[in-house]
């Protein structure tokens, strides 16, 4: 089981992973891909929106209806919903923004080669930068932040967004500097001490976690990714309650806050709470229906359950696969899910051979628990969780 940091970074957002049930700092970046392959330059109105975009027009805003929610900064990446005619649905915006000033995400490096081409400013360094950190690639995007850096772009957020590609090669303590001096150089930054946060909670220092996240609050009371951070780092103290109060809150903040879902469905099912938690991993999906995360936690609940009246085999079955589909049968966490989930469907075969396969791909300290269920497997057993 999985629980989801979702950062709020300085001009884009991302969800993140860590690994729950061992405590592993291990950490992953689950990104939203476009679904459609498109050629480079604005979207034409006959086009499906991507999931993913870039803000590239200095003088873009936001609407609901004719009222304006106020500028969007060029570099920001967005997640889009639905378009209506030439506009685009940004849920984390609560509003709609002109699809000529985006571009789509698999297109943008491209954009802004030329563009730096042409003038290479600091800005177009950054901005593509940002492109490449969206598209993983964690060591070309840390060279665009470094040369900004160096062109004499000293903002809060070129080096939050350095400290993220930091974070997401897994060096904690290099993103932690870079977040530091972030805040050195806007002490008024919620995002700065809100990625911060999490950057501490990987290293489980989890009392200085809770100092940043309770800063960001203070200065952005509205930040929801915040919430989402503060009852991570609850549920990782077993304060279970407590993350639930901090997940609602975000919701509250953000209504289509498919982590958040996530994260408070896990923390209902650690309080007994199966029913609450069905309904808000049926929500999760509602919202992000791509989400690999939340189809292998449902699964996971579904097969395995401490209540039988919770188990659905058949229904952990199809989640399970989708999450194994979603993430090309490589994620063996999301495989001994999948050989649960069989197992609970009375398919032992299959559980046996998805196991051995989760085998293949977990890291060696994981290994254990799948042995000891493949051993049930093996004996025509479904595996459950205990009753505490």
């Amino acid at each position: 089981m999985q629980i989801s940091f979702c950062g709020g970074f300085a001009v884009f957002w991302s969800g993140r992973v860590l690994n729950f049930d061992r405590y592993s700092p291990a950490f992953c970046i689950a990104f939203l891909v476009a679904m459609l392959a498109w050629q480079s330059g604005p979207l034409r109105a006959d086009e499906l929106p991507p999931r993913t975009v870039i803000v590239v027009a200095g003088d873009t805003e936001a609407f609901a209806g004719t009222r304006s929610l106020g500028p969007v900064a060029p570099g920001r990446i967005l997640q889009i919903s639905r378009r209506q005619g030439t506009w685009l649905m940004v849920p984390r915006l609560g509003g709609w923004v002109n699809q000529d000033k985006v571009r789509a995400i698999e297109d943008a490096e491209a954009y802004f080669d030329k563009l730096i081409d042409e003038d290479p400013s600091p800005q177009a360094w950054h901005h593509r930068g940002i492109v490449r950190l969206e598209l993983g690639r964690h060591d070309a995007a840390i060279e665009d932040f470094n040369k900004a850096i160096e062109e004499g772009l000293l903002t809060a957020n070129v080096y939050i967004n350095r400290g993220i590609a930091q974070h997401q090669q897994e060096k904690f303590r290099e993103a932690i500097e870079d977040y530091t001096e972030a805040i050195k150089l806007d002490p008024q930054n919620a995002l700065a001490y809100d990625n911060r946060s999490v950057a501490l909670t990987a290293l489980d220092q989890y009392e200085d976690a809770l100092a940043d996240v309770a800063r960001a609050l203070e200065i952005d009371p509205e930040l929801a990714e915040a919430l989402n951070h503060r009852g991570n780092i609850r549920t990782f103290q077993g304060k279970f309650a407590e993350a639930v109060e901090d997940y609602t809150a975000a919701i509250e903040k953000f209504r289509s806050y498919a982590e958040a879902f996530i994260n408070r469905a896990y923390a209902l099912e650690q309080l007994g709470q199966f029913d609450a938690a069905v309904v808000d991993y049926e929500e999760a999906l509602r919202l992000a229906p791509e989400s690999a995360l939340a189809a292998n936690n449902f699964a996971w609940m579904l097969a395995t359950c401490s209540d039988e009246r919770t188990r659905n085999g058949k229904r952990a079955v199809e989640l399970a696969e989708k999450a194994c589909e979603l993430t090309d049968h490589n994620n063996g966490e999301y495989l001994d899910t999948l050989a649960a989930a069989h197992a609970r469907a009375g398919d032992f075969d299959a559980a046996i051979q998805r196991a051995e396969e989760a085998l293949e791909r977990l890291p060696d300290d994981m290994k254990p628990e799948t042995e000891m269920r493949l051993e049930l497997y093996r004996n025509k057993e479904a595996y459950a969780e205990s009753v505490e």
